[in-house]
C-alpha cells in the first residue's frame, strides 16, 4: 500500500514539474 502512495506522490510531482514549465 505504501508503494502506492509513493508512486501517486511521485506522479504528483512530475504533473506539477509539467505545468509550472
Amino acid at each position: 500500500m505504501q508503494q502506492s502512495l509513493r508512486r501517486h506522490a511521485h506522479l504528483a510531482l512530475v504533473h506539477t514539474s509539467i505545468e509550472h514549465s
